[in-house]
């Protein structure tokens, strides 16, 4: 969700909206303090509800990738799924796990820049390529396979890391399994 409506929006901004590299800028940034929201209201809705609400909020503004014509209606907002994976992550492998199953993610959507682009232009609107529109159809399909996923999936908010570690039998006799994932 995150790449489909990320990598190619400043393309986006540049050539259908004709916005300006310092207008571009700023529409970013705003777009990006939603990370940041959404992480604080995470710990009071808790992950999976905030991941939900963040993706229907998406999905709710995708219209704004294909219609606006102008900077006023554009904005944004993303979940909070790196925090969400730690907290899944087994004591031995958190180190590893989140950070190697989020870049697992990133290597997957890796392409969607250049689909993207590739499907803009060959679907132009007025003669230029429709960024927004394969945009909005992308993002639309990974927002519906996050709520689904998330939705099936367990929750571990407000997990205690450290007494996770003590329940766990990781003795001087067992200290070199602490840094394998098995």
């Amino acid at each position: 969700m995150n790449h489909g409506t990320q990598d190619l929006y400043p393309t986006f901004l540049k050539v259908q909206l004709m916005l300006s590299p310092g207008e571009i800028t700023v529409i970013t940034i705003i777009a990006n303090i939603g990370g940041a929201v959404c992480g604080y209201i995470s710990q009071y809705l808790g992950r999976k509800r905030t991941i939900i609400l963040a993706a229907v909020m998406v999905g709710a503004f995708l219209p704004l990738f294909v219609l606006p014509r102008n900077k006023i209606s554009l904005g944004g907002a993303y979940g909070i799924v790196p925090a969400h994976l730690n907290e899944l992550s087994p004591p031995n492998c958190r180190g590893t796990f989140p950070g190697f199953t989020y870049q697992l993610g990133v290597l997957i959507a890796s392409c969607s820049a250049q689909i993207e682009a590739v499907l803009g232009e060959k679907f132009p609107h007025n003669g230029v390529p429709d960024y927004g529109l394969t945009q909005a159809v992308l993002t639309a399909c990974a927002i519906f396979s996050l709520i689904v996923m998330i939705s099936i999936g367990t929750e571990a908010k407000d997990v205690d890391f450290e007494k996770q570690l003590e329940n766990e039998d990781y003795g001087p006799e067992n200290r070199d399994n602490m840094t394998a994932c098995n």
